[in-house]
């Protein structure tokens, strides 16, 4: 919600000021609002969820300016694999929430890549980081396999859609040095898209 209202007020203050670009936000706005709703999909091609990654990438490098950078490097052969809808963008949403706090620049780089059991996804992001006490809590609450009671649930929701989705060796992986960034790595077992 957070991410649409925000989006909204830049519009609105867009029009405001004439600028003719807003046009291409709204359109990138209604792609995602389209698919985040649209079906109930629970797995989709790497290249369709993201096309939709691009879209919320330009929006927020819409909203901040040169105070946003990104970087995707996923190579065409990955492009097929089967992922969970929606799995890049809270865990890009996270990098720019966490890392963009007392930060003039942020840059999230979206890297890919596969070996014979695995497709690997990472988001890494050069923000603030977190505590080792806070890493130990997330680690715990990603590899957790009841309902934990935690504010983050972003991470643990994609976590667990991994673990239920996708054979036994999928899941996610955190890392993170404070005052460096954070990097998240979700592991898929190698499946057909359904």
């Amino acid at each position: 919600p957070h991410f649409l209202y925000n989006t909204l007020e830049s519009i609105r203050y867009a029009i405001r000021l004439g600028d003719r670009d807003v046009d291409g936000i709204i359109l990138r706005l209604t792609s995602i609002l389209r698919y985040s709703i649209h079906g109930s999909d629970h797995t989709v091609s790497l290249q369709e969820d993201l096309q939709h990654l691009r879209d919320y990438l330009e929006i927020i490098r819409y909203r901040f300016g040169e105070r946003f950078r990104f970087q995707i490097d996923i190579p065409d052969a990955c492009l097929g694999h089967a992922c969970p809808k929606l799995c890049l963008q809270p865990i890009v949403e996270n990098s720019i929430k966490y890392g963009l706090q007392n930060r003039k620049v942020l840059t999230v780089t979206v890297r890919a890549w596969q070996d014979e059991d695995f497709l690997y996804l990472e988001v890494r992001d050069d923000g603030l980081g977190m505590s080792p006490a806070l890493l130990a809590e997330m680690r715990a609450l990603v590899a957790a396999r009841s309902e934990q009671n935690s504010t983050h649930y972003g991470l643990r929701n994609i976590a667990r859609r991994l673990s239920l989705q996708f054979r036994r060796g999928s899941g996610m992986e955190l890392d993170s040095v404070q005052g460096q960034g954070t990097v998240v790595l979700l592991r898929i077992s190698h499946q057909e898209v359904l």
